[in-house]
């Protein structure tokens, strides 16, 4: 939840508990326990933030003394220990003290690392009385959350002391179940470091654990466990993580050459360079394997990954064999074929023809290709900019804008008023990056006829007047002559 609505979520509360119905209350119990732990946490800060410039968010103490309702209502003692006076505070952890509700245990977490030691010792007192793991679950994130602060590490290790003692060693093994990422990072250490998951259980962990630190933990820990079983696990397995993993940690008795080059081929480029480096410490060269298998007409499907790899291993096609693989049917082939064009890179023949390719990384690629050529000229992308086809306009809009200094701007006001909306949106917004980044920094004037087609294209562009004026300024246009007869011929 954002800032503003935890400070207005304290005042409603605070209305609530003082003065509200049974209904109100019961709604103010059920939205306090579909908090997320981080954001009770932050509640329960701004409920006794203190700014001159408003008052309490939970008004005064003397407000909450009268009467028993904090006494009588569970989620009024809950909100109670939220407030700024210490005395409030003490008299609503007594009566959380003798429920058993979600709520109660959740509200006297947070009274743990009070600083006021009246408030912070009964709460702890009350909390390790109903210490279990169905209350740990969501106790432990909340503890985990506020560990750092002061209190806070002595009170997370006395909750997890009296824990073990209660449930035993294979206490933290309870926690796996919870959906909490903090508190399975937590458990997930702590099972590891006493041996309780190994395995086919610590496989199935492995395998169905979306966390992606805890399982970058579980995976290192099967290594060292049971490298053989690693190895076909993690370096075969779905997540790049664990198959960089296994590249990297399992030791070299495991690993056969057919299993390298199979990496070698990998859709991940990171995992494709630790399958090099493997490759090259087990005395055998990659690039000579890419080159075989470049020689020996891979299909489409494979031929991405072994043209990424004579790349990455310093490569170059053939004009002819560039030329062939930029026709392909599949973009990752036809980019590495366009990435592999021996020096000095494919003509503008070629690259124009790729216009209209339906990859969008081509035509990026080919768009700042012909940008960086000095001889492509504004005109040269009149047929591209007119074509019937929007990917086809958009990418003669990426070249101009790549020339950049005044045929980015007249590339954009040209664009925007493109009957693609996307396509304007982009322009429009490029333009007022210029305009608010790069429009002072450019010295060269723009020559006649760009300054012509910049005014004729400004006079039609959707821009406010200020925009305009702006944009008149820099190009050194003059401004342009008052509507309506002046103010001294108004007669």
């Amino acid at each position: 939840m954002s800032e503003p609505e935890l400070h207005a979520a304290s005042t409603r509360l605070a209305a609530q508990c003082l003065s509200g119905t049974l209904d109100d209350l019961t709604d103010a119990e059920t939205w306090l326990l579909a908090l997320e732990p981080s954001d009770l946490i932050r509640l329960d800060d701004i409920a006794r933030t203190v700014s001159w410039s408003r008052p309490p968010h939970l008004g005064l103490g003397q407000g909450w003394t009268v009467g028993t309702r904090v006494e009588d209502y569970l989620v009024v003692a809950t909100v109670a220990s939220f407030h700024r006076d210490g005395y409030l505070r003490e008299r609503a952890v007594r009566a959380l003290a003798g429920r058993s509700a979600p709520l109660a245990t959740r509200a006297l977490m947070l009274r743990t690392t009070d600083h006021v030691s009246e408030v912070r010792t009964p709460a702890r007192q009350a909390l390790l009385a109903r210490a279990s793991v169905t209350d740990a679950r969501d106790v432990v994130g909340l503890l985990l959350r506020v560990s750092g602060r002061a209190h806070g590490g002595s009170a997370l290790s006395q909750f997890l002391a009296r824990l073990e003692s209660l449930e035993g060693p294979a206490f933290a093994l309870g926690l796996l179940e919870t959906t909490d990422i903090r508190v399975r990072r937590y458990a997930y250490g702590e099972v590891l470091a006493r041996g309780q998951l190994e395995g086919e259980d610590l496989v199935f962990a492995v395998e169905g654990e979306t966390d992606q630190w805890s399982r970058r933990l579980l995976s290192q820990h099967l290594v060292k466990l049971d490298p053989g079983r690693a190895k076909d696990v993690l370096l075969h397995g779905r997540y790049v993580e664990g198959r960089l993993i296994a590249l990297f940690d399992l030791p070299a008795a495991v690993m056969n050459q057919a299993d390298l080059e199979r990496r070698l081929l990998d859709r991940s480029p990171r995992v494709r360079e630790a399958a090099q480096w493997r490759y090259r410490q087990a005395g055998h060269d990659p690039a000579s394997y890419y080159r075989l298998r470049w020689e020996g007409d891979p299909p489409d499907a494979e031929a991405a990954q072994v043209l990424s790899g004579l790349s990455e291993t310093g490569q170059r096609l053939g004009i002819d064999e560039a030329l062939a693989k930029s026709k392909s049917s599949e973009a990752r082939v036809r980019m590495a074929g366009l990435q592999l064009w021996p020096k000095p890179g494919p003509s503008k023949t070629v690259l124009f023809n790729l216009l209209d390719d339906e990859a969008p990384a081509v035509v990026k690629y080919v768009a700042a290709e012909l940008s960086k050529d000095g001889s492509v000229r504004y005109s040269d992308l009149n047929e591209a900019a007119s074509s019937e086809l929007p990917n086809v306009r958009r990418a003669a809009w990426l070249v101009r804008r790549g020339l950049g200094s005044w045929s980015r701007v007249r590339g954009d006001l040209e664009a925007m008023q493109d009957s693609d909306p996307g396509l304007s949106g982009l322009a429009e917004s490029d333009l007022l990056k210029w305009l608010q980044y790069r429009a002072a920094t450019v010295y060269q004037r723009p020559l006649p006829s760009e300054k012509a087609a910049i005014e004729e294209l400004l006079a039609s562009a959707g821009l406010s007047p200020e925009t305009k004026a702006q944009l008149r300024f820099h190009a050194g246009l003059s401004k342009p002559a008052p509507e309506g007869p002046r103010w001294w011929n108004s007669s």
